[in-house]
């Protein structure tokens, strides 16, 4: 897989290979930097261009994680004692 900077400067994943049905073309800038975009009908592959992957478009999922069970549940909230007054139910809200 090779990182590549799309001509919008978004980052794009592509595979290290190149591919006979990719849709990007890629391409190395005098500076070292790699470079892509995507092939159109009014602007195909240019001869020093690969035609490239995105590795979304190949990738395969990773088998789902279950999250682990919880052994005990949470704690129920505490009622406030009755010499406690909520205050929160009267203010308004903060004005920045």
């Amino acid at each position: 897989m090779r990182w590549t900077t799309t001509m919008a400067g978004a980052r794009l994943l592509v595979d290290a290979e190149p591919h006979l049905d990719g849709n990007t073309a890629v391409w190395t800038e005098a500076t070292g930097t790699v470079r892509s975009r995507r092939i159109t009908a009014d602007l195909p592959a240019r001869p020093w261009e690969r035609v490239m992957m995105p590795h979304v478009a190949t990738c395969e999922p990773v088998a789902r994680q279950e999250p682990l069970p919880s052994l005990t549940p949470p704690p129920a909230p505490t009622p406030d004692p009755p010499n406690v007054i909520r205050l929160d139910r009267y203010r308004g809200r903060r004005k920045t």
